[in-house]
């Protein structure tokens, strides 16, 4: 059993929950060491409480859009088991039409402006590599999570 399995089994029987409650895999956030510590603290405070990825790396990865209810077990880079979240809410919408009510959710910015200048950097980043074409119009998969432990 990895320690991603054992704390998985350790949160359910914590939590008094049935071992055959749906889990939806391990989750770790950002691309770099430094990015990734910084947004586990954020989810572990409890100050970030949603993320976007773009819809079409989900495609790209033949992985399936999270639904509202999952569990994940949050990992920090180097694998190590930190948290468990829920998902409370998807919507799949235009990155341009991301609102600063949802925006703040997020937990990082001071205005949509500075959401939507980092969410750019971030995505034309992200495209060079995955192979899609960011644009303000592209689908977004927004996702709003609660931490459980």
């Amino acid at each position: 059993m990895t320690k991603i399995e054992k704390y998985w089994f350790d949160f359910l029987k914590s939590h008094n929950m049935k071992e055959d409650t749906f889990y939806a895999g391990e989750l770790s956030f950002e691309n770099t060491d430094n990015a990734s510590v910084e947004e586990l603290a954020l989810i572990l405070c409890g100050k970030k409480k949603a993320s976007t990825s773009a819809l079409e790396a989900f495609e790209l990865d033949n992985e399936k859009i999270p639904k509202s209810g999952s569990f994940y077990v949050l990992s920090d880079w180097n694998g190590e088991p930190k948290g468990v979240i829920q998902i409370t809410d998807v919507t799949v919408l235009p990155f341009e039409d991301v609102t600063w009510e949802m925006a703040q959710k997020e937990g990082e910015d001071d205005s949509l402006e500075s959401w939507r200048e980092r969410y750019t950097d971030f995505f034309d980043y992200d495209s060079s590599i995955m192979g899609y074409e960011f644009s303000p119009s592209m689908p977004v998969v927004f996702e709003c999570f609660q931490l459980m432990n």
